[in-house]
Parts: structure tokens; C-alpha cells; sequence
């Protein structure tokens, strides 16, 4: 009887630390590739000459928003080229944003993975059999505190886990001597890229006897 209550209460230690810990949800597109939800990495750095700093990853919060404006069909073909709008939303009274020479936003672009090899984050390289990336552009956020970009996708057959990045940076307003915050920023969408259907011509016909 000992046996079955000491049992009985590691269970119940497991299911309330399973249940208290906040992991799921906070992965967004790392979990569920098209999850509405965002992932920000965010890199503190000790001092100026620290070039590495400390990374650490999240859900965005709520004044950091990056949404797909246009985003991929659900239906890709391979080697066709499809243009993608996507923008990030950010809540200027509490985020003071960091220019990188004259750009708020200093990268963006779109991360293709293919999903068999793996998690897509920012960090993937562009390297043959496992991501592409497009081509990297900067922008400025406007008033409202929104920037927007546009980049052009074109993929071969495979099943890609596909992120919108952006790059930015924030005064660190609880050491302002120190270096900027780093954001990188990403949602997801999982597509499926297949073959183009091959288009017969009446020659071809006339050629195989069907038509007479």
C-alpha cells in the first residue's frame, strides 16, 4: 500500500510539472509549422566586446508582431517563382528601437527548410540539401512602427518548413550603457512543393497514334 501512494504522488509531481511548464505553446511554428504565433530569439549582450552574448528564445511578446501580409499558396510548384509579403508590427511607446546604420531593420528574408533535416530557424545556413534562403534586405520602420518586406520564392520538390526573418535591435533600457538588444524574429508555414504537370501539345497526341 506504501508502494502504490509514494507511486501515486510522483505521478502526480510529474503531471503538475508538465502541466506548469509553459513549452508548447511559446514554440509557435517549432511545434505546429503553421502556428499563428511568432518566436523571438533574443541576444543580451555583456559589453562591447562581447560578440557572442546570451540567446535566448520565446514566444514574441505582445508589442513585437510579425504577421504574413501575403502569403505562399498552399500549393506550390517547383521552380515557379511566387512573391511573399510579410511585415513586423512593433509598439513604439515601449520599444526603442537601435538604428544599424541607417536601417531599423538591418536582415530579412525568407528561410526555406526542408523539413525531414530538422527545426528552421534563423540560424540555418543557406546550404544545398537542408535550406535556402532569399536574398537579404534591410528596411525602415515608419511611424506607426511597421515594416514591411517582399521576397521571391522559388523552390525544387521537396516538403518545406518555410520562416519569414527579421532582424532588429532595442535600447537595453535596464543597463543603458550597454550594447543593443538583438531580435530575431520568425513565423512559420509548411508547404508542400510538387511537380509541374507537364502540358501536352496536339503534336505529342498526333505523335503517340491517339489522335488519327
Amino acid at each position: 500500500m506504501r508502494g502504490k501512494m509514494v507511486k501515486l504522488r510522483l505521478l502526480l509531481v510529474v503531471v503538475l510539472v508538465v502541466v506548469s511548464v509553459p513549452g508548447a505553446h511559446a514554440q509557435c511554428y517549432l511545434l505546429n509549422a503553421n502556428s499563428k504565433c511568432e518566436v523571438c530569439w533574443k541576444t543580451v549582450y555583456g559589453d562591447f566586446t562581447d560578440k557572442i552574448g546570451v540567446t535566448t528564445m520565446d514566444e514574441c511578446p505582445s508589442t513585437i508582431v510579425e504577421t504574413w501580409d501575403k502569403p505562399l499558396p498552399q500549393e506550390m510548384v517547383a521552380l515557379q517563382e511566387y512573391m511573399v509579403d510579410y511585415s513586423l508590427s512593433l509598439d513604439l511607446t515601449k520599444i526603442e528601437i537601435v538604428k544599424q546604420g541607417d536601417n531599423h531593420v538591418p536582415h530579412a528574408n525568407i528561410h526555406s527548410c526542408i523539413a525531414a533535416k530538422g527545426a528552421c530557424t534563423p540560424f540555418v545556413s543557406d546550404s544545398p540539401g537542408l535550406a535556402t534562403h532569399t536574398e537579404a534586405l534591410v528596411g525602415s520602420i515608419d511611424k506607426t512602427g511597421r515594416a514591411t518586406f517582399t521576397s521571391a520564392v522559388k523552390l525544387t520538390v521537396e516538403q518545406y518548413t518555410i520562416i519569414a526573418h527579421i532582424r532588429f535591435y532595442v535600447k537595453d533600457n535596464n543597463h543603458p550603457e550597454a550594447p543593443a538588444i538583438k531580435y530575431d524574429v520568425a513565423i512559420g508555414a509548411s508547404r508542400i512543393v510538387t511537380r509541374p504537370t507537364a502540358a501536352v501539345s496536339a503534336d505529342s497526341w498526333i505523335t503517340t497514334g491517339i489522335v488519327v
